[in-house]
């Protein structure tokens, strides 16, 4: 469902459900052993196995669920900016492994966004940005986007990178697409996404 594409083994969901599933895996296990007549060093097996048996249930559907939920999410932009960032960390979307990009005019904004969920995200004051030269600000945005990556971030899109590749390929926002499929990103959750 690309959730946690980092590497950071699971979301807060998925850890509080398996902690949750296990634990009732454990009452189960013991309820069964009761039934089964197990002793000893079976009996703690057994019930070890099924409350194992019920975290690993618990921690997938988590990771199901958060998928579903950022896509969604993503999806619709202003029902995930009602959200507050607590319930956004939750679900896995944690803005210290983020970066947002997009339009600052079009939808929720990328600032807005950005700001909401604790993200990096690259501005420059307008009366320096239109100052600057179409190559200047190529540049620019290039240097963020290689500091970006050389932490590891993956990318949050206030526009859908489909949809902008095929409308808009020469702007600003279509070249910051490019240029990441070109360092080996790929597009996700519904193009509302970008990992390694």
């Amino acid at each position: 469902m690309n959730v946690d594409p980092n590497g950071h083994f699971g979301t807060p969901i998925s850890w509080a459900l398996a902690v949750i599933a296990g634990i009732a895996g454990g009452f189960f296990g013991n309820y069964l052993a009761n039934e089964l007549n197990l002793s000893g060093w079976e009996r703690w097996l057994f019930i070890g196995a099924v409350a194992v048996g019920g975290a690993a249930i618990g921690f997938f559907a988590g990771e199901v669920l958060a998928g579903f939920a950022t896509t969604f999410l993503l999806s619709n932009q202003a029902i995930m900016m009602s959200l507050p960032s607590s319930v956004l960390w939750f679900l896995g979307i944690n803005g210290s492994r983020l970066a947002v990009l997009g339009s600052a005019d079009y939808g929720v904004g990328y600032v807005n966004m950005a700001q909401h969920i604790g993200a990096s995200f690259f501005r420059i004051a307008d009366e320096i940005w239109y100052s600057m030269t179409a190559t200047q600000r190529w540049v620019s945005n290039e240097a963020f986007l290689d500091n970006m990556i050389s932490q590891g971030k993956s990318f949050l899109l206030t526009n859908n990178a489909w949809d902008t590749l095929k409308n808009f390929p020469n702007s600003n926002f279509g070249r910051e697409i490019a240029y990441l499929l070109d360092k080996g990103y790929k597009i996700v959750e519904n193009g509302f996404k970008m990992i390694k």
